[in-house]
C-alpha cells in the first residue's frame, strides 16, 4: 500500500488517501444537492489545493443503508436525495446543537479529517493522539447516519456497535453516546460491561459469593431474561470485548446483525496485542459474524506492523462502491501531546522517589493529578503513605484488583473533585478523560513507550497546557534515562527535560 504524508493540524500524518478532504466546522456536515453536477455532497477543505470544496457522499451506498424510509417506485435519485435530506434535517440539527453544546467550537484535528470518511461509509483505521476527541470524532462520523426512528417491537433493531478495551472507556463512550442521540432514543442505547465480583454473603454453612452476570447502562444487576430483552431492543451498544462476544456468541441475545451499519473498535492495539490471544480469538470470531455492508472502523493511540496487518484482514472486500479503506498513521517522531511539558528527575532508591514525590506535592500548583505506578502494590503503599504525610491533597488509589463498582465510584468522586490525586496502575492509562488533570507523575518509569504515551496524554486535554514529570532510576544496577533517551529520540515535538528548582512556576 501506497502512502503519502499529509498535515493536519500541525501533525504530520500519513495517508493512503491521494486527496484528503478535512471538515472546517460541524454545520458543513448537512449535505446538499446539486442537480447540475448530479453531487450529493458535504463541504470541505482539499489538503491538496487548501480550497473549501465538495466532498461527494456515496449516493448508492446512503440509499441502501437507509433502513426506515419507505422506497418509493420510479423515484429518481434526486427525488430519493431531498427526501432523505428533509427525513434526517431535524436529527442532524439535533447533532449539531449537541456538539456545539458540549464546548467545541470548531473540528479538533482527528475530527476534521475523520467525520468526512466517516460520513461516507469507508472502513478506516485512525492512528491519533489521546485527548484530540478521537471518542467524539468516531461517535459524530459513524452516528450521523443513525436512524432514530427504527425501531421495531420484536427487536433486532441494532444499528451500531461501539466496542473499547476496558470498563472505563466503555462508560465515557456511554456517556457521550447519550449526550448526541435525541432523548427519545436514549433508553435504546445500552452499555454492555462485563460485571466484578463486588461482596460475598453468607448463606448456612457457605460462603457464596455473589457475581453480576452483566452492568447494563449502569443499573442494578439484571435477570438473565430482563438482560436478554435490554440487548434484543438495543439500537446502539457501547460494550467491552468480553461482554459483547458473550451476548452475541454464547447467549445469542443478539437476533441478527442485519442492520448494523458499523462496527467501531477504539483502542484496538491493546485489543488485538500479541498477548492477549484470548481478545485475538474473540474479535475474529464477531468480525466474521458481520454482513459485507457493515462499515468497520478501528481508532487507537499507537498502531505497529501487527496491529496494520490485522486490521486489513478485517476491512471489507474492495469493491468499487465502497473504495479502498482509508488509513492515517502518525509519523514515528510526532507522538507526544502538544501543550504538554515533560520533565525528569533522577533517584537512586525506592525510599528517594518517595520523598522527591513529597517535594512535588508541596511545591506544586495542582488542580488535579494522576501519580502513575507499574504495580498495585505500589499504588497502595503510596496512598498509605501519602495519607500519613501533611499533604492537603486527597488522595486514592486505582487499580485491576477493585470491583468494577469501586472503580466507578473512586472515578466519580474524583471527577467532582472530592480526590484531586490518582495513584494509578495502568487501568486508568487510556481514554480516562478529565479535563481538569494538569499534571501526571510517573512514579515508575513505564515498561513500554506506548504506554507512557497513554500516561502522558491524562494531562493537556484537548490542546489545554499540561505537565508530565518522570522519576528516573539512576544506579548501579538500574539506569533508566535509557528510557528518556528513547523517548526523546521519537518525540519531535516537546523533549524530555530536567526538571528546574522553581517547582511554582511549572503549573
Amino acid at each position: 500500500m501506497t502512502y503519502r504524508t499529509t498535515k493536519v493540524g500541525g501533525l504530520t500524518c500519513k495517508t493512503n488517501k491521494e486527496e484528503a478532504f478535512f471538515l472546517r466546522s460541524f454545520d458543513d456536515m448537512i449535505p446538499t444537492y446539486d442537480p447540475e453536477t448530479d453531487r450529493f455532497s458535504i463541504a470541505a477543505e482539499s489538503d491538496l489545493t487548501g480550497m473549501r470544496t465538495e466532498f461527494p457522499l456515496n449516493k448508492e451506498i446512503i440509499k441502501n443503508m437507509c433502513i426506515n424510509l419507505p422506497n418509493v417506485q420510479d423515484e429518481t435519485d434526486a427525488e430519493f436525495l431531498e427526501r432523505y435530506r428533509e427525513y434526517r434535517k431535524d436529527y442532524w440539527n439535533h447533532m449539531i446543537e449537541r456538539i456545539y453544546a458540549k464546548g467545541y467550537e470548531n473540528p479538533s484535528t482527528i475530527q476534521t479529517l475523520a467525520i468526512p470518511e466517516l460520513i461516507n461509509n469507508r472502513d478506516s483505521l485512525f492512528q491519533f493522539k489521546s485527548g484530540t476527541g478521537k471518542t467524539s470524532a468516531f461517535l459524530v462520523g459513524l452516528l450521523w447516519g443513525f436512524e432514530p426512528e427504527f425501531k421495531r417491537e420484536k427487536g433486532d433493531n441494532l444499528q451500531y456497535v461501539f466496542m473499547t478495551s476496558s470498563q472505563q472507556i466503555a462508560q465515557q463512550t456511554y456517556a457521550q453516546v447519550l449526550d448526541i442521540v435525541p432523548p427519545q432514543s436514549r433508553q435504546y442505547v445500552t452499555l454492555c460491561i462485563g460485571a466484578k465480583k463486588q461482596s460475598t454473603t453468607t448463606n448456612g454453612a457457605f460462603r457464596t459469593s455473589v457475581q453480576g452476570t452483566s452492568s447494563l447502562n449502569g443499573e442494578r444487576r439484571l435477570s438473565m431474561r430482563e438482560e436478554a430483552e435490554k440487548i434484543k431492543h438495543a439500537q446502539i451498544i457501547v460494550c467491552t470485548i468480553g461482554k459483547f462476544y458473550d451476548v452475541l456468541i454464547e447467549k445469542r441475545f443478539i437476533p441478527t446483525l442485519d442492520y448494523l451499519k458499523a462496527f467501531c473498535v477504539d483502542e484496538f492495539d491493546l485489543i488485538v496485542a500479541p498477548s492477549n490471544n484470548f481478545s485475538v480469538d474473540k474479535i475474529g470470531t464477531i468480525m466474521s459474524r458481520l454482513k459485507p455492508y457493515t462499515q468497520r472502523v478501528f481508532f487507537s493511540a499507537t498502531v505497529t506492523s501487527y496491529t496494520l496487518e490485522i486490521t486489513q484482514n478485517y476491512f471489507r472486500k474492495y469493491s468499487p462502491k465502497i473504495g479502498e479503506p482509508m488509513i492515517a498513521l502518525l509519523e514515528e517522531d510526532d507522538f507526544t501531546l502538544d501543550g504538554i511539558r515533560q520533565y525528569y528527575v533522577e533517584s537512586q532508591t525506592y525510599a528517594e522517589k518517595k520523598d522527591i514525590l513529597l517535594d512535588l506535592l508541596r511545591g506544586l500548583r495542582i488542580g488535579q493529578g494522576i501519580i502513575f505506578v507499574n504495580e498495585k502494590k505500589t499504588a497502595i503503599d503510596l496512598e498509605k503513605f501519602l495519607q500519613s504525610q501533611d499533604i492537603p491533597i486527597a488522595s486514592v488509589a486505582f487499580h485491576a484488583d477493585l470491583s468494577g463498582t469501586e472503580r466507578e465510584e473512586i472515578y466519580r468522586k474524583f471527577e467532582k473533585y472530592h480526590y484531586r490525586l490518582l495513584i494509578a496502575t495502568d487501568v486508568l492509562a487510556r481514554g480516562i478523560d478529565v479535563q481538569s488533570i494538569n499534571i501526571v507523575i510517573n512514579f515508575d518509569m513505564p515498561r513500554h513507550q506506548a504506554t507512557y504515551i497513554h500516561r502522558v496524554g491524562r494531562s493537556g486535554r484537548y490542546g489545554r497546557k499540561g505537565t508530565a514529570i518522570t522519576l528516573v532510576m539512576v544506579n548501579p544496577k538500574t539506569n533508566e534515562m535509557l528510557a528518556v533517551n528513547t523517548i526523546n529520540d521519537f518525540s519531535k515535538q516537546n523533549k524530555m527535560e530536567k526538571l528546574p528548582g522553581d517547582l511554582a512556576s511549572l503549573l
